[in-house]
């Protein structure tokens, strides 16, 4: 079993070994993106303690909705690399992540 929190966890999307959703682990009013390497384990992919939802993979890509600075923004990060960042530039936010 990979998620031991009794707080909610939502939005589940599954490509090949790899599970990502938004975790409320933390509780409060923030949720993160973790993803789950069926081969290798658990990990929580953004850092920022902001609303985070609506995680995508592609390949070695995850791309999810977030509000960290105020406005709701699309963010991506390589799961091999570990280098990610914003895709969506303008205002107002993007509210709909998905990659395939």
């Amino acid at each position: 079993m990979f998620v031991t929190s009794q707080l909610n966890q939502s939005n589940p999307y599954i490509l090949g070994n790899i599970v990502v959703w938004a975790d409320n682990r933390d509780g409060g009013m923030s949720s993160h993106i973790y993803y789950y390497d069926l081969g290798k384990g658990n990990k929580r992919l953004s850092g920022n303690n902001s609303y985070q939802y609506n995680a995508s993979i592609s390949g070695n890509i995850i791309v999810w909705t977030d509000n960290r600075d105020g406005t709701v923004h699309v963010y991506y990060k390589n799961i091999e690399t570990c280098k990610g960042g914003r895709v969506s530039q303008y205002s107002p936010g993007q509210d709909y992540s998905s990659i395939g």
